[in-house]
């Protein structure tokens, strides 16, 4: 027994022997899925240092278009502010429009009422313009016929001096007397104021037709309607000083006093003589 090893002993070492076969295979089983795990990891930790270079790269991309985009968004601030301004510059100028626009308005209102107010006043002034050429035409037909009246009167007059000339030179020749020294001036059966009425007939005649002329003729242009412009009432003063004019200034009771005067001196002068 001494000589020989123990059973239990070589079974213990084969048990032995057999756990650590069965450990190694179990840890060399292990060891494999863990090297395949590792390996997993290994080409997942590859895959996601790629995707975490791209992921890199991309937020370096993104970051340059963030900064893109900055650089964006302030420019387009500024724009916005110079935009602000410009669009308040354009608000100041659409109110000062605005108001040009309502003054203008208020201006075409007030020339279209004074358009109104001249077309009535032209259309007054045309109606009045042919009442005075109808009154101008009317002024000539009256002044024509004023005229025709103031040559008849001229004519009569004529006439009636002529008559009046006849008269004394009659009353003259009927006056010299050579036989007697002194006549008397006047006959025997005559007073001063029965001879200067007789003397006075036609010139009183003359005088009442020329009263009548001078009034009727300044009345007759006075009853036309009144005209309304310069030169008609310069025409309408001249026609009536034409009209006045024609007529002698000179009183006719004057002529005959003078025409008296003279019968008497050479009456007086003829009877010194004889």
């Amino acid at each position: 027994m001494a000589g020989r090893t123990p059973s239990f002993i070589f079974v213990g070492i084969v048990m032995i022997v057999c756990l650590v076969g069965i450990f190694y295979m179990s840890c060399s089983s292990q060891t494999n899925e863990f090297q395949e795990t590792l390996a997993s990891f290994e080409r997942r930790i590859r895959t996601l240092a790629e995707k975490n270079l791209e992921k890199e790269k991309e937020i370096e991309s993104i970051s340059a278009t963030i900064r893109d985009l900055e650089n964006e968004k302030t420019n387009i601030q500024q724009q916005i502010e110079q935009k602000d301004s410009e669009v308040n510059n354009l608000n100041t100028k659409l109110n000062e429009r605005k108001v040009q626009i309502q003054n203008l308005k208020y201006d075409k209102q007030f020339l279209d009422n004074q358009l109104i107010e001249f077309k009535t006043m032209n259309e007054t002034l045309a109606s009045k313009n042919i009442a005075i050429e109808k009154l101008q035409e009317e002024l000539d037909e009256e002044k024509k016929s004023h005229d025709e009246q103031l040559n008849r009167l001229k004519q009569e007059i004529d006439n009636y001096e002529k008559q009046l000339s006849q008269s004394q030179n009659n009353q003259e020749n009927a006056i010299i007397l050579p036989n007697q020294r002194f006549q008397p001036l006047l006959l025997p059966n005559e007073t001063i104021k029965t001879s200067l009425l007789v003397s006075q007939e036609p010139l009183a005649q003359l005088n009442q037709i020329k009263s009548e002329s001078k009034e009727d003729i300044p009345n007759s242009l006075t009853n036309q309607t009144i005209p309304t412009n310069e030169k008609q009432q310069e025409q309408l003063q001249l026609s009536r000083n034409e009209s006045v004019s024609v007529l002698p200034k000179n009183g006719l009771v004057g002529n005959s006093f003078t025409i008296f005067r003279r019968v008497v001196t050479r009456r007086v002068k003829e009877n010194l003589k004889n």
